[in-house]
């Protein structure tokens, strides 16, 4: 029971963000299903994260060895670039299935971000 009241409790930042969001696309405002299958795509993608790490980091042997460049590539590589490119795999799905969602550039942002809000509801 304590899990479901923390998973509630855990939208609520997401919720806020996405009708902070829809608020200020001023002019050609979404429509909510988009937002919400990009959010829940989202939300789908951090169980990516191992077996992106496992078949595509790992075999390239990064370590990090105590100095600022080797660690700043370790840091680029082994942790940013899998996690970064996996909360844009939702809003690159949704374009190519529907690709005239967008109506204006400002919807690639609103996109982007609700989707890294949905990777970030995992739990750990």
């Amino acid at each position: 029971m304590i899990l479901y009241y923390g998973a509630v409790i855990a939208a609520i930042i997401p919720i806020i963000w996405i009708l902070f969001l829809r608020r200020i696309d001023l002019f050609k405002q979404l429509t909510l299903l988009p937002i919400i299958i990009i959010c829940i795509l989202g939300a789908l993608t951090p169980f990516l994260v191992s077996p992106v790490y496992y078949y595509l980091i790992d075999p390239l042997n990064l370590n990090p060895d105590r100095t600022i460049p080797g660690d700043l590539l370790y840091c680029v590589v082994y942790i940013g670039l899998p996690e970064e490119l996996l909360k844009i795999l939702p809003v690159f799905l949704v374009l190519l299935i529907y690709p005239k969602i967008i109506k204006e550039p400002f919807d690639l942002i609103i996109f982007a971000a609700v989707s890294a809000l949905g990777f970030s509801f995992h739990k750990k």
